[in-house]
C-alpha cells in the first residue's frame, strides 16, 4: 500500500490536479467539453485507459453536485432519445474497432465537426423543434461514435445548439446527457479492468480540483451572456475538430 502511495502523490498528481481544474471550469460553463480539456494532456501522461479513468473518476464529484439542478431544467422529452441511443450504440460502436481504421474515421469525423460548427457559428438553426427522429438519429450516431472512436460529445453538441432552446436548457441538457455517458463509461472500465487502485486514487486526489473548477464555470455561465455560451462551445468544436483531425 505505501508503494502505491508513493507512487500516485508525487510531481505528476500536480499535473493532474492543475488538468482536473481546467476541465471543471470547461464543464461547469458549457455542461460539456471536459474531456476535450483533460483526454489529450492525461493521455501525454498515462495512455488512453488510465487517462479516461482518472478523468472519469475526478469528475463523480462534479456530477453529484450539478446534475441534480441540470436534472430539473432538462427537457427530458427532448432528450430521452438521445440517452437511450448511448446505452444501446456505445456497445456496438466498438465492434467498428475490429472491422475499420479507427484514425481514419477520427478523421472524417474531425471534418464533418468543423464543418458543422462553422455553419452554426453563421447562425443556423433547425427552423422549428426537431422530430422525434431527429433526436433517435442523432442518439444513434452519437453512441456510435462514443463507442468507436470516442466522439460522440459534438454530435450531441452541435444538435442542442442548433435548437431553439435557451442556453440554460441546452446547458441542462448537456450536463444530464454527459452523466449518462460517464456512468455507461466508468461501468465499461470497471467491467473490462481499467481501474486499478493507483488510478482510482489519482482520480479521487484530482477530484477536489475538477470540483473548484465546475464552481468557476458555473459561476461564469450565471453572468455571461446566453450568445457567450454558444459561441464558446461551438469554438470548442472547432478545436476538437482540427486536432482530431491534424494529431
Amino acid at each position: 500500500m505505501l508503494d502505491i502511495f508513493t507512487s500516485v502523490f508525487d510531481l505528476t498528481l500536480l499535473y493532474v490536479v492543475g488538468i482536473a481544474f481546467l476541465a471543471g471550469v470547461m464543464f461547469g460553463y458549457t455542461g460539456w467539453g471536459a474531456g476535450l480539456v483533460a483526454m489529450p494532456l492525461l493521455t501525454l501522461l498515462f495512455g488512453p485507459v488510465e487517462a479516461l479513468a482518472i478523468f472519469i473518476i475526478g469528475a463523480l464529484l462534479v456530477i453529484v453536485h450539478i446534475a441534480p439542478d441540470a436534472a430539473r431544467k432538462a427537457e427530458w422529452r427532448a432528450i430521452s432519445l438521445l440517452l437511450v441511443g448511448q446505452a444501446v450504440f456505445i456497445p456496438l460502436g466498438s465492434i467498428v474497432l475490429f472491422y475499420i481504421d479507427p484514425e481514419l474515421l477520427r478523421r472524417a469525423i474531425g471534418v464533418v465537426i468543423i464543418a458543422a460548427a462553422l455553419v452554426i457559428l453563421r447562425g443556423w438553426r433547425f427552423p422549428e423543434r426537431p422530430g422525434i427522429w431527429v433526436g433517435a438519429l442523432t442518439g444513434t450516431v452519437s453512441g456510435f461514435l462514443n463507442g468507436s472512436v470516442g466522439l460522440g460529445g459534438p454530435a450531441l453538441v452541435i444538435y442542442m445548439l442548433s435548437t431553439a432552446a435557451s442556453a440554460i436548457q441546452q446547458r441542462a441538457n448537456l450536463v444530464i446527457i454527459n452523466t449518462w455517458v460517464s456512468v455507461l463509461v466508468l461501468g465499461s472500465l470497471f467491467i473490462g479492468g481499467g481501474l486499478s487502485l493507483e488510478t482510482v486514487f489519482r482520480g479521487l486526489a484530482s477530484a477536489p480540483a475538477q470540483w473548484l473548477g465546475a464552481m468557476l464555470g458555473v459561476w461564469m455561465f450565471s453572468v455571461l451572456r446566453d450568445e457567450m455560451f454558444r459561441n464558446i462551445s461551438l469554438i470548442a468544436l472547432v478545436i476538437l475538430g482540427l486536432s482530431v483531425t491534424i494529431f
